[in-house]
């Protein structure tokens, strides 16, 4: 190996070795949320900060936004997302993660399964026709009871979610049609 070659070497190691503590201490710093809901208690946090659980029940009111899956006959073939936006006093009941690993604030919480989210805000026979109608999107104000809810990190961004949440309609307008409620990935 000729000096230079040597020398190159030598300064990406030096340069890995540098950066590594940096690393090291970017994925073990500790996480920090925002104040929530005493309903909702931590459950677990993961070492590196990227996953925290928790569990409830919180009830939560705000808006629900549904895409739909558009199949191959331009009809709509089921749901992609459920996508809950809390109104201001909800936001403050959900823990957001402000320091450590991925801060973000709540802008949205994924509900899972996004079937029966819908199903809940619609009632079976139209969550039906919407998920296999002509309309790419639909909202509409609901109630939502979480029995958990999870920070996470996915696609290198804070994503909030909650699995077989009860969603209930509050009495007002429906919008299907066309709202930006973009995915992320």
């Amino acid at each position: 190996m000729g000096g230079t070659e040597f020398g190159d070497l030598m300064r990406l190691l030096m340069a890995i070795f540098a950066l590594t503590p940096a690393l090291s201490w970017a994925q073990q710093a500790p996480v920090s949320f925002s104040d929530f809901s005493p309903a909702l208690k931590l459950e677990s946090v993961a070492p590196d900060g990227s996953i925290a659980k928790f569990a409830g029940p919180v009830t939560v009111t705000g808006t629900i936004y549904f895409e739909f899956d558009e199949g191959d006959s331009g009809r709509m073939d089921g749901v992609n997302f459920a996508k809950f936006v809390p109104d201001k006093a909800s936001r403050a009941s959900l823990p957001a993660i402000t320091g450590g690993y991925f801060p973000s604030p709540v802008q949205y919480v994924l509900l899972e399964p996004a079937e029966a989210a819908l199903e809940g805000a619609y009632g079976v026979t139209e969550a039906r026709r919407l998920a296999h109608g002509t309309a790419h999107h639909a909202l509409t104000h609901v109630r939502v009871v979480m029995r958990n809810y999870t920070a996470t990190v996915e696609c290198d961004a804070r994503r909030y979610m909650s699995t077989d949440p009860v969603v209930t309609p509050i009495p007002g307008p429906t919008i299907a049609g066309l709202v930006n409620s973009s995915s992320g990935c």
